[in-house]
């Protein structure tokens, strides 16, 4: 069966930034609680492009690198956000046709801020289908949910750290293996329904009667005693469960990991989901700089982690990430041929 591995990857990150005293001021909450309890110094913000135009960014920054293979890639694969430029709408053909200019199969798939990381899943799935057949595919996440945050909800909390950008990975088979970043090994994927209406955003509620004259996009908060009461053990459980999962299918086990590329999380949580990992904070990066960014923080923290010198070839490293909904998930990679 051929390889599959990341063979590049691009971000866009807006230039506008909020930084934790201006969130203080916009959510009531004390500055030091913001900065230190929820773990924000600053995020990224964008109020001009559209999601779509995001992606839209992160793609053709990834194409100018690699016009080969997105010239000739099969698929492309949308798993950002569902705040999208519209509603019921495709936005993946949208980004794939803006960026590349030409026809080819592109859908969206849904897994919140595990998106990337279920997008990783699908992607290697269809490039190992291909037989002897050489071929790439590309998965996009963009995301403006800071968009959908009501920051006077305190029970909404948990997403004022929400922040804008997006990110475009381009995978390869076996073929392309030579010069690419990363090998993608097996990922595991944990679903929980018990917290699935516990925060959604209200499109199309008109179906229940309320008469609105207009819809409300910002999310809503559904509270119910098994997420005040479980979510936080149970969330800690499925990230170890997930973890230790795609590694073992990976053929590797915890103490071969050099680096955790973890989503953005209270900075308490963080250091808890660490320590119950049997490593410490070197071994990753905490996104206090950039807020949750959806499904680009796992490529995010990738991305500052070389920068920094902490990954180098042959390196274990697994993504993890959560959605709402709720899913938990985790990929492992090798580092390959890192920047």
């Amino acid at each position: 069966m051929r390889r599959v591995y990341i063979k590049d990857y691009a971000l866009y990150l807006p230039k506008r930034r909020q930084t934790y005293e201006q969130l203080a001021r916009a959510t009531g909450l004390p500055p030091q609680v913001v900065r230190d309890k929820q773990g924000v110094l600053a995020k990224p913000l964008e109020r001009n492009l559209s999601t779509s135009a995001l992606g839209i960014a992160s793609l053709k920054a990834l194409a100018r690198r690699n016009r080969r293979e997105t010239a000739s890639a099969q698929f492309f694969i949308y798993a950002g956000s569902d705040f999208k430029d519209h509603y019921v709408w495709t936005i993946g053909t949208k980004i794939a046709w803006e960026a590349l200019h030409r026809r080819m199969l592109a859908f969206d798939i849904t897994s919140q801020c595990v998106g990337s990381l279920v997008g990783l899943d699908f992607a290697k799935a269809k490039l190992q289908t291909l037989g002897d057949q050489a071929s790439s595919g590309i998965v996009t996440v963009s995301t403006k949910q800071s968009m959908i945050v009501n920051y006077r909800n305190r029970g909404t909390s948990f997403m004022f750290d929400s922040s804008d950008g997006a990110v475009s990975a381009l995978l390869v088979n076996e073929e392309g293996g030579p010069g690419s970043r990363y090998e993608v090994l097996e990922s595991s994927f944990i679903s929980d329904g018990r917290f699935s209406e516990v925060i959604y955003a209200p499109f199309g509620e008109r179906h229940r009667g309320r008469g609105e004259s207009r819809w409300d996009y910002r999310a809503v908060f559904n509270e119910n005693k098994a997420w005040r009461k479980d979510m936080q053990k149970v969330s800690g459980e499925n990230f170890k469960k997930v973890v230790a999962d795609s590694l073992q299918k990976s053929g590797y086990s915890l103490k071969d990991v050099s680096y955790f590329a973890i989503l953005h999380m209270k900075r308490s949580f963080h250091r808890e989901l660490l320590r119950s990992l049997g490593t410490d904070e070197q071994k990753s990066i905490y996104l206090e700089m950039y807020g949750h960014m959806q499904g680009v923080d796992p490529f995010l923290s990738l991305d500052l982690a070389e920068r920094r010198h902490k990954i180098k070839k042959g390196d274990v490293v697994v993504m993890t990430s959560a959605g709402t909904g709720w899913t938990w998930g985790a990929t492992t990679v090798v580092a390959n041929e890192v920047g």
